[in-house]
């Protein structure tokens, strides 16, 4: 595994567009997220995806990351990621390439990798996003369009920090339910 995927590059959070708040979580949940990215099928695909896209802006949203920041140990079945930056649709055409791509329930891509047996990505374009609300521009409008503070928070891969607009973490960790 590549762990330059998992660095926390402190520069790219200065520049970001707006305020964040930023969680830091423990080295037991980073190792964890690392593991269970690294034994998914489709991580080397999705780190090749990453290095050739330098642009890209990739984050892990969704029940594996809720699951891990919970201590919760399973085999995920899905993975769900946000796709931002500069070429998005080069990296589904590569995606595409690299595995069987088709359009899940809600019209977002979804990815299946050669070597998986039935586990899948949906690849989430934030400019694509609107559930709803407004158009998304980046991570933060997406994740506050999502359906409940604990599953409004993302990874990024590329530098490793954590974003969490809506308190999702501190939720989660209460056992609260908030929508």
């Amino acid at each position: 595994m590549n762990d330059q995927h998992f660095t926390d590059d402190s520069a790219a959070r200065r520049e970001s567009p707006r305020e964040v708040r930023y969680i830091a979580e423990s080295a037991e949940t980073i190792d964890t997220l690392r593991s269970v990215l690294s034994n998914w099928p489709g991580y080397d695909v999705l780190v090749q995806v990453i290095d050739a896209f330098s642009e890209l802006e990739v984050y892990l949203v969704g029940g594996v990351l809720r699951d891990v920041v919970l201590g919760l140990d399973h085999d995920p079945k899905d993975f769900d990621f946000c796709l931002g930056g500069e070429g998005v649709d080069a990296a589904l055409q590569r995606f595409n390439s690299c595995g069987l791509l088709r359009h899940g329930p809600f019209g977002s891509p979804r990815w299946f990798p050669p070597s998986d047996t039935g586990r899948y990505c949906d690849l989430i374009p934030i400019r694509r996003f609107q559930n709803g609300l407004w158009q998304c521009e980046d991570i933060i409008d997406a994740l506050n369009q999502f359906d409940f503070t604990g599953n409004a928070i993302a990874y990024d891969l590329r530098t490793g920090g954590f974003f969490n607009p809506q308190n999702g973490r501190r939720d989660l960790l209460r056992r609260v339910m908030r929508a």
